[in-house]
C-alpha cells in the first residue's frame, strides 16, 4: 500500500501582515497481512516498510527525521469491520493511535443498498485523542455512484462537514474504489480543509486564524516477491 499526504497550513493574525505558511509531504509504503476472521471483523497486521517525511518548516526538519526513522519497521494489528470502521488490537503504548483509529467514521451501511443511493454517517473526534479538549463532530454522506459490469468494483464519493468547539469548522471530500470480492479499498483520494481560531501567546486577546488542507491519496497494490514476514 502506498499513502501520499500533503498538508498545507496557513496562519494570519487580523489586521496582521501577510499570512504564515508551512507545507509538509508524507510518503508512506506498507503492507497488510489478513491474517484471519473475527467476529465482526477481519484481524489485519500492517508494517510500515518506508517513510519519507519533508517539511518547509526548518524548526521541524530534525523532528520529521526522527519521526520517519521511528515509524519505518513498525508494526500495527487493526480489527476491520464490515462496516469499514478500524481499531487497534494488542500491543501496548497505542493508546492514542487507538483512539485516532477508531474515530474513522463507519464507511458503509448494515444493509444492501443500490447505485445512487446515500449513507450518512456521524461521528464524535477528540480534538487531542490524549486530553480532554474540544470535540469535533463529522457528519459525511456516502454515495454509491456506480459498479463495473462484473461487480468487482464499486466506486463511492464522500462528502462532508466538521464542526466543534474553538470556532472550528471544515469540509471532507473524496472518492473511493472499493474491491468488493477481496473486501479492500483499492484506491481512495480526500481533501480536508478545516478553519480554526488559535490565540497565540502575547496576541493581546486577537486570535489567529489557521487554515489546514490535507490532501491524501492512497493506493493498494498487488503483494510481490514471496509471503511477508511477521515480526
Amino acid at each position: 500500500m502506498r499513502v501520499e499526504q500533503e498538508t498545507e497550513v496557513l496562519g494570519q493574525r487580523p489586521g496582521g501582515d501577510a499570512p504564515q505558511r508551512m507545507m509538509m509531504a508524507v510518503r508512506l509504503w506498507s503492507r497488510a497481512v489478513i491474517e484471519g476472521r473475527l467476529r465482526g471483523g477481519t484481524s489485519v497486521l500492517t508494517i510500515t516498510d518506508s517513510v519519507r517525511l519533508t517539511t518547509t518548516d526548518p524548526r521541524a526538519q530534525e523532528l520529521a527525521g526522527r519521526t520517519a526513522r521511528a515509524l519505518t519497521g513498525r508494526a500495527m494489528r487493526l480489527r476491520l469491520g464490515a462496516d469499514g470502521t478500524a481499531r487497534v488490537i494488542g500491543g501496548e503504548g497505542e493508546r492514542e493511535l487507538s483512539a485516532v483509529v477508531s474515530a474513522m467514521p463507519a464507511a458503509f451501511p448494515a444493509h444492501a443498498v443500490s447505485v445512487g443511493a446515500l449513507s450518512l454517517s456521524k461521528k464524535t473526534v477528540p480534538a487531542a485523542p490524549s486530553a480532554a479538549g474540544p470535540e469535533g463532530v463529522i457528519r459525511a454522506v456516502f454515495r454509491l455512484d456506480s459498479l463495473t459490469r462484473d461487480g468487482a468494483l464499486a466506486w463511492i464519493t464522500v462528502k462532508g462537514e466538521m464542526s466543534g468547539e474553538a470556532a472550528m469548522t471544515g469540509t471532507v471530500a473524496g472518492a473511493l474504489v472499493l474491491d468488493r470480492r477481496r473486501g479492500w479499498l483499492d484506491d481512495a483520494r480526500f481533501t480536508l480543509a478545516l478553519q480554526t481560531s488559535v490565540m497565540a501567546p502575547g496576541a493581546a486577546g486577537v486570535p489567529m486564524q489557521v487554515v489546514t488542507r490535507i490532501r491524501q491519496h492512497m493506493r493498494a497494490e498487488p503483494a510481490r516477491g514471496g509471503r511477508p514476514t511477521k515480526p
